[in-house]
C-alpha cells in the first residue's frame, strides 16, 4: 500500500466515525462481544471490550509508532503523543 493509499484509508476510517451517533453507541452497552484471533475466543461486554482491549492495544501501538520515529531521529515530543488537550474553556 502506497502512503497516498492509506492516507486515503484514515480519511475513509474518520468520516465512518463521524457518521456514527451516540445513542448508536450508547445502545451497545452491555451487549455480548466475542473476539476471536485464530482458535483463541475472548467474550467481552461491548464496554470492556473497548476498556480493558481496544484502548491499551491502540494506546500501545501509538507509543511504539512514537518510540520508532524518534529513534530514527523524526523530531516528535511528548505534546504530538498527547494530542490536542481539552481545556477547560
Amino acid at each position: 500500500m502506497d502512503f497516498a493509499s492509506l492516507r486515503q484509508m484514515v480519511t475513509d476510517g474518520v468520516a465512518t466515525l463521524e457518521a456514527v451517533v451516540p445513542d448508536e453507541i450508547n445502545a451497545m452497552m452491555g451487549r455480548d462481544m466475542l473476539f476471536e484471533i485464530g482458535e483463541r475466543r475472548m467474550p467481552f461486554t461491548a464496554e470492556d471490550f473497548i476498556l480493558t482491549f481496544s484502548l491499551p492495544n491502540f494506546y500501545f501501538h501509538c507509543m511504539i509508532v512514537y518510540s520508532l520515529l524518534r529513534s530514527h531521529g523524526v523530531p516528535v515530543g511528548k505534546l504530538d503523543y498527547l494530542g490536542k488537550l481539552r481545556l477547560r474553556a
